[in-house]
Formats: C-alpha cells, structure tokens, sequence
C-alpha cells in the first residue's frame, strides 16, 4: 500500500464482553455496537441529513459516521435504502 492515500479498513464481527481499553494514542472515540445500536445510529445520521433534527441535537445523541453507513449496509448490519445512503452522502 505504499503510496496509496487514505484509510485501508478491515472490519471483523465478535462476540465480546468486559470493558474496552483501547489505545488513546490510537482511538478517539471508542464503542461497541450491536445491530440494534448501530440501526439507530444509522437512522440519527439520516433524520440530520435530511434536516429532520438538527446539528445540536446530534450532538447530543450522535449518530453514525457516514462513511460506516454503506460499510455496515453491505455486511447485513444495517437496514438502509440506497437512496437513504446517497442522501447521508450528499447531505453532511
């Protein structure tokens, strides 16, 4: 990968359980999340998108990072049309 730009991403599904300790150097805002979880997420992320709830009021309870949306789509995790991801794309 040398001279490439961007993220190379590899994302594993797990049973866990305990606390997490990740790296501070290494993560900034570490979570476990459950299909439940990340469905939710998901949806927060689309009702801003379409300005259904605002900038503040993501904040509060934030939702999915974009990019995680067509990621966890493919994989089965989340239900999601298309037409919502393009939306999340075009509007954040």
């Amino acid at each position: 990968m040398v001279g490439t730009i961007g993220h190379h991403w590899t994302i594993f599904s797990a049973q866990t359980s305990g606390q997490l300790h990740p790296s501070a150097r290494e993560v900034r805002a570490p979570m476990a999340r459950t299909p439940t979880s990340s469905n939710s997420a998901a949806q927060r992320t689309a009702a801003f998108a379409v300005r259904q709830i605002t900038a503040a009021e993501l904040a509060v309870r934030p939702g999915l990072v974009p990019a995680w949306g067509r990621f966890l789509r493919e994989l089965q995790v989340i239900t999601m049309t298309g037409e919502v991801l393009d939306r999340i794309d075009e509007g954040i």
